[in-house]
């Protein structure tokens, strides 16, 4: 077992150090090692180099644990392009957009690639606008009581037609698609209409 003084009054030590020059244990955490003054010592390609010039593995930056005495090894300092984020590992692994709306914001399903995403469509339908699925086929139309009548809207042409006129009270519609058929409540007359 080997022990290195920390400070200059070796009040503390650091126990199966591995430090060529000065050991540094602070309570709850590993031991780090120190450069000597004035000296330039690299911290090793499998090791992340702290602010006071401490070296510590690679694998124990951002673990939730400060190694290094200002806890500089938990700031998360990896930079990661756009689709990626930093690891525990000091790497950057790809971002799962797809799990989460607002990262993708397609409008039917969407489809994760490393480092992207991409948004498709279900059949009857074609993407617009990267994230936006439509409908392919006819206009869509809104069906609507307005007044004493019955208008449908086209919602990609923004008009507006007129399609019953002159009734009492209308209220409330349903259409059977297949047969064709329109059906609306009156609510003066106290009848559903066809």
């Amino acid at each position: 077992m080997k022990r290195i003084p920390i400070s200059s009054t070796g009040q503390n030590y650091c126990e199966n150090s591995e430090c060529d020059h000065i050991g540094v244990a602070t309570p709850g955490r590993n031991c780090s090692c120190l450069r000597p003054e004035g000296q330039s010592v690299e911290c090793a390609d499998t090791e992340f180099t702290c602010m006071d010039g401490t070296c510590i593995p690679s694998s124990q930056v951002n673990d939730g644990i400060a190694q290094c005495v200002d806890g500089d090894d938990e700031m998360n300092t990896v930079v990661c392009k756009p689709g990626y984020e930093p690891s525990t590992n000091g790497t950057c692994i790809d971002i799962d957009e797809c799990k989460e709306w607002t990262l993708h914001k397609c409008s039917q399903e969407c489809v994760n690639v490393i480092g992207s995403f991409l948004c498709s469509c279900f059949e009857g339908f074609k993407l617009s606008n990267h994230t936006k699925c439509k409908a392919l086929g006819s206009s869509p139309l809104v069906l609507y009581v307005h007044n004493h009548s019955i208008k449908k809207f086209n919602i990609t042409s923004n008009e507006s037609i007129l399609i019953y006129t002159d009734l009492a009270n209308p209220a409330a519609l349903d259409i059977a698609v297949q047969d064709g058929m329109l059906f609306w409540s009156d609510y003066t007359d106290d009848t559903i209409m066809m």
